[in-house]
């Protein structure tokens, strides 16, 4: 959730079925019945859990001070004030004593992951368009809860911490940001770099204007959707 650019991974590692049971008992969950990796868990922090109470999703090792803190804020302030089906209760233990680290345990939501080899296979030009249209709803709804300010969560007192300067300016410096970076991966030229600037020159009004901040999830994306053969 947060803005800042992390390429770091904190992997979760070797976990046992001990401690695995050992959290389980903490939260009243039941006794474990198996657990395994999540072929699309982001930077392997997340593992799928079975216990005989349900079917969870376990996420360990943050990668920065805050994230898990960050992620049970904004999946709360979700559940109140959308219809989003998002994974309520999120529980968070920010001790170490099981795994050395913080972890959070959430309810695995149903439905399966758009890049699951049977969604690959089966989906035809129009159910991609029907899937689409429903992720543009969901985010038209995370959309209308609306802050007051432009910044970042600070998890200290979950308040909205302003971005230096407008939001145009850190927009700006953010997509300066990358287009430097793709020059490790591809050629950037002089004419590519001058034609971003003039790009950025001709929207830096409308940007400037506006004034009304809402929720934004930066990993939110139908990109994939439409790469499938």
């Amino acid at each position: 959730m947060t803005s800042k650019i992390i390429f770091s991974s904190n992997k979760s590692g070797v976990i046992t079925d001990d401690q695995l049971q050992e959290m389980l008992d903490k939260f009243n969950l039941g006794k474990l019945i198996s657990s395994r990796s999540t072929e699309q868990g982001v930077m392997k922090q997340t593992r799928f859990v079975l216990s005989t109470e349900g079917e969870f999703v376990f996420k360990g090792n943050p990668l920065y001070p805050g994230q898990l803190i960050e992620e049970k804020f904004f999946v709360e302030e979700l559940h109140k004030r959308t219809n989003v089906n998002v994974p309520i209760p999120y529980l968070l233990d920010d001790s170490d004593d099981i795994f050395g680290w913080s972890y959070s345990l959430m309810p695995c939501l149903p439905g399966e992951h758009l890049n699951s080899k049977r969604l690959s296979s089966n989906l035809n030009r129009q159910d991609k368009f029907k899937i689409a249209g429903l992720i543009a709803e969901t985010l038209l709804e995370f959309h209308s809860w609306k802050v007051s300010q432009y910044g970042d969560l600070d998890t200290k007192d979950l308040t909205i911490r302003p971005f230096e300067g407008s939001y145009a300016t850190w927009l700006y410096n953010r997509i300066r940001y990358w287009l430097n970076d793709a020059k490790k991966y591809s050629r950037i030229t002089t004419e590519d770099v001058e034609w971003v600037e003039v790009i950025l020159e001709n929207a830096i009004c409308a940007f400037e204007s506006l004034s009304s901040p809402t929720f934004v999830n930066g990993r939110f994306q139908t990109r994939k959707l439409f790469s499938i053969r």
